[in-house]
């Protein structure tokens, strides 16, 4: 994707479909970002085996899901532990 606000595009044309955003997630900004632009999910591509990248996106995640009322556009959220 050239721009994060390519997920909208393709959240409207896939009709119910579980869209993981995963291009460029490299903190929670991004992480965030995706999310308001209709993903599911966000995927952590290189820099997984970064423990403090995944911190910040795990906690920008659960965060975000936290003040939407736990559930994105597929419906309710159960982080893992």
């Amino acid at each position: 994707m050239d721009t994060e606000s390519v997920v909208a595009d393709v959240v409207d044309g896939t009709s119910g479909a579980f869209v993981i955003a995963n291009n460029g997630v490299r903190d929670g900004e991004t992480a965030v970002e995706y999310l308001e632009y209709g993903a599911d999910a966000v995927s952590v591509g290189r820099p997984s085996d970064e423990p403090a990248v995944l911190r910040r996106v795990r906690r920008a995640v659960e965060g975000y899901f936290e003040r939407s009322g736990g559930a994105g556009r597929g419906g309710e959220v159960t982080p893992d532990a």
